[in-house]
């Protein structure tokens, strides 16, 4: 009898702790992540909570270069193709968003798991990997790269401070700064983990930030949100980069009045880094103009002589470092007003660097134009140099990317005749009748 009881209170015990059991979160048969294996990382440090759809991986202080991960998983799905070296390495929360693409008929997202990185100590500059490093002396990419450790779990730093060792000078850059070279809208950020880089290096973007880093050698540190100061254990050499124009494109109508001045920006525009020469319809050279440099390579003012003839000019940058940079631009040089709806240029940027005989466009291919004036309509009408009974439009449309605001184009059509054409702006209203 007292076996018995025994046998039943043991029953009932286990009875108990069978139906207290957690359920099995893969037992339901939807898709599932069960396994993520990394390179280089232990299978104790990685971790899957199915009920959160989350997996925690703890990053050892340094990341092998290969990051592609094993993923196994269950289900009638597949694995959403995923950037690996951004999850890693870019600041980008979506590319740390696994996602179970339903394999049919839908193509629905059946499940979305997070990656969470977790560090496995602060942040520290790593000094081996720096005492090995070949390209302390930087080239041409005005970014800096320094090798850390535990880079890619860990916040960036806040601030990076250059220290010009002959001048004494200090640079600080902020992780919140602006972008003083923003383009078309997209502001490429201070600091990055790894950008076409090998991994644990923070590159620090000073092409779009800290103007005032000129060539010359200088002590780095780096400050960090707990108000920690990293400083680099050697000193950096910055070389010169190439010449870099940025504005000239950006002038609506680049046309100056006789004795007026024109402003240029970019970076590396020192005296000692380039020439620039104006040469006429004839392509030989009209004048070299006068030229006032700015400190810190951001900004050059070309001075037009007062006597300086009206007319159509290229002016052509050459850069005396990297021999293979060149600009070449058109200028208008003239007193006159522009006209309503005037073009100014067709392309832009004259390659070969010439004025002599017709600018030459590709047909069926979007080529920037620029004019006077705003219009729903607009069209270029082009009349036969040879045959002014021969005449041919094409639609003059904005071309956009992304968010930012569009741009004047044309695509000349491809049933037009090779030819050489007399090109003029057309205004269109809504029936198509021309109006200017």
């Amino acid at each position: 009898m007292k076996h018995s009881a025994n046998y039943l209170a043991w029953a009932a015990l286990l009875a108990f702790c069978v139906s207290c059991r957690t359920p099995d979160p893969l037992a339901d048969g939807k898709p599932r992540i069960v396994s993520i294996s990394f390179p280089g990382i232990p299978a104790k440090d990685v971790s899957i909570d199915q009920k959160r759809h989350v997996i925690r991986v703890k990053l050892p202080p340094l990341l092998p270069n290969s990051l592609r991960p094993k993923v196994k998983f269950v289900g009638e799905a597949y694995l959403k193709e995923v950037q690996w070296y951004k999850a890693f390495d870019m600041e980008c929360l979506e590319c740390r968003q696994l996602q179970l693409i339903d394999r049919w008929p839908s193509g629905n997202v059946l499940a979305t798991y997070t990656l969470e990185f977790i560090p496995s100590g602060p942040l520290e500059i790593d000094a081996a990997a720096l005492s090995s490093y070949t390209d302390r002396d930087l080239a041409v990419g005005m970014v800096l790269s320094v090798p850390f450790k535990n880079l890619h779990a860990n916040r960036l730093p806040t601030q990076v401070k250059f220290t010009n060792l002959m001048t004494g000078e200090t640079i600080v850059g902020d992780s919140a700064s602006i972008d003083i070279l923003a383009t078309q809208g997209v502001a490429l950020p201070l600091f990055q983990r790894g950008w076409n880089e090998p991994a644990n290096r923070l590159i620090i973007n000073f092409f779009n930030y800290m103007k005032e880093v000129v060539p010359g050698t200088y002590n780095v540190e780096f400050a960090t949100a707990d108000r920690k100061v990293l400083k680099v254990p050697q000193p950096f050499t910055i070389k010169n980069g190439p010449v870099i124009v940025m504005n000239w494109e950006l002038k609506d109508v680049p046309r100056i009045r006789p004795g007026e001045r024109f402003v240029f920006s970019g970076r590396n525009l020192f005296a000692e880094n380039m020439d620039i020469e104006i040469l006429g319809q004839d392509d030989r050279v009209v004048t070299l103009p006068e030229i006032e440099y700015g400190k810190y390579g951001t900004q050059a003012i070309m001075k037009i002589p007062a006597s300086f003839a009206p007319g159509h000019y290229a002016v052509h940058f050459r850069d005396k470092v990297f021999r293979n940079t060149i600009y070449c631009y058109l200028l208008h040089v003239t007193a006159k007003e522009v006209m309503p709806f005037e073009i100014s240029k067709i392309l832009g940027f004259l390659n070969p660097c010439s004025l002599k005989g017709p600018q030459v466009i590709t047909k069926d291919n979007n080529a920037p134009i620029t004019f006077n004036g705003k219009a729903p309509t607009t069209r270029l009408k082009m009349v036969s140099a040879q045959d002014s009974t021969k005449i041919h439009f094409a639609k003059s449309e904005l071309l956009k990317f992304g968010d930012e605001e569009g741009r004047p184009t044309i695509n000349i059509p491809k049933d037009v005749p090779n030819d050489l054409y007399r090109v003029s702006m057309q205004v269109l209203d809504e029936t198509g009748k021309v109006t200017q």
